[in-house]
């Protein structure tokens, strides 16, 4: 069995630290990033993705909540870049035919 081509829409699950105004930490979220790398082209070199959203669960909704906009944006991105340069390519990642 071979691997899995990176290309498409994939879920990070990570565990973040809290802050508040002060940048006092006061906990932590597990959260689920959702993103999706893009094939690679001329204009968007392999490795581009789009993030799609950030959400957790609390208890009591039914619901996962999105939270994207909670968190430093710079910083969910690198996590997103360590997945993707941490992750085995199938050939078809690099456009061989």
């Amino acid at each position: 069995m071979g691997v899995a081509s990176i290309i498409g829409k994939h879920v990070l699950s990570a565990e973040l630290d809290c802050f508040d105004n002060s940048g006092v930490g006061f906990g932590t979220c597990d959260v689920d990033i959702h993103y999706e790398v893009l094939p690679g082209e001329e204009s968007a070199p392999f490795g581009a993705f789009e993030l799609q959203k950030v959400v957790m669960r609390v208890a009591g909704v039914s619901e996962a909540v999105n939270v994207t906009s909670c968190f430093d944006q710079s910083y969910i991105e690198q996590l997103i870049r360590d997945e993707i340069d941490s992750s085995d390519y199938h050939w078809s990642d690099h456009g061989d035919v």
